[in-house]
Parts: structure tokens; C-alpha cells; sequence
């Protein structure tokens, strides 16, 4: 077996030590999530931006 060289790749758009969640599908949609508490990241999964979903994206 041949050990890995060096850290694992940082993913794009995580700060370190930041794990990231899926996005909330529920979040996207127009009809927006409801849920008291959602165990999904409410961020775009158009743009990954927090603030918005992918029905109200600019991009």
C-alpha cells in the first residue's frame, strides 16, 4: 500500500477546518424551506453564495 502524499485537497468554497453540509433542495425551490430545523445548508447551489437560493440567483 502507498501512503498518500501530502494534506488532502482543500474543496472549493471551504474555509479550513469548515466542513460543508449539503444544500437545501427545499432552500432552492421557489416555495423556499419551511423546516424549524433544517439540517441542510441554505446556500445556492447555482452560485454557492448564503443569502439566496438557485430560484432567486442572479448568476
Amino acid at each position: 500500500m502507498i501512503a498518500p502524499c501530502g494534506p488532502p485537497k482543500k474543496e472549493a468554497g471551504k474555509r479550513k477546518g469548515e466542513a460543508q453540509r449539503e444544500a437545501c433542495h427545499k432552500y432552492n425551490s421557489a416555495a423556499g424551506c419551511n423546516r424549524e430545523k433544517c439540517k441542510f445548508d441554505h446556500r445556492c447551489t447555482k452560485c454557492g453564495e448564503k443569502g439566496h437560493g438557485a430560484s432567486s440567483c442572479s448568476n
